[in-house]
């Protein structure tokens, strides 16, 4: 994991964190804050010796007027003390609510995978979401957006974020949390 990539890991814990804290000072009213964090690690002997570890982090606030996303995730994988599986991946997304169902959203993300065709890709999107079921137990949504990147195999500069390309020019997506 190179210095920019833990510098920004350790800004977007730092933030969740002291979100979380300032919340829980709240005691008259609940908190608008969500958190989750999940760790995970499998380790796996025999003929070959693999590891894979993984942390995934998000942090939500929710007003009347809009809500914040924020998320982080990393995974690792080596299999016989090689490296073959490492990438990090970072968001914030701002969803201005047009009524309880609708909402639009801006959303900027951090990408980096040492295994694939680009080494770093910075995203930003912008769309429109529509809540389809929620219930206490479930939630479903849809969104539609258009998405501007940025690959690189070095370090990100100027030049990078001028050559900003549109690809695909739209996408679908799809949204489902089940809870217990």
């Amino acid at each position: 994991m190179n210095l920019t990539t833990r510098t920004l890991f350790t800004l977007l814990f730092s933030f969740m964190l002291s979100q979380a804290s300032i919340a829980d000072e709240s005691t008259k009213n609940p908190s608008p804050w969500k958190n989750n964090v999940e760790l995970g690690a499998i380790q796996t002997s025999g003929n070959t010796h693999t590891t894979t570890v993984n942390a995934k982090a998000k942090s939500i606030y929710e007003s009347e007027a809009w809500r914040t996303t924020v998320t982080g995730d990393a995974i690792s994988s080596s299999s016989n003390n090689a490296t073959t599986s490492e990438e990090y991946n970072a968001s914030i997304q701002e969803d201005w609510k047009i009524d309880s169902r609708n909402y639009m959203f801006l959303r900027a993300a951090f990408e980096s995978d040492r295994f694939t065709g680009f080494k770093r890709r910075i995203s930003e999107s912008m769309g429109y979401g529509r809540q389809l079921i929620k219930t206490n137990n479930f939630e479903w949504k849809s969104e539609i957006e258009a998405e501007a990147f940025v690959k690189a195999a070095s370090p990100i500069t100027l030049q990078h974020l001028k050559a900003l390309s549109v690809q695909p020019p739209m996408q679908i997506g799809n949204s489902v949390e089940h809870r217990n």
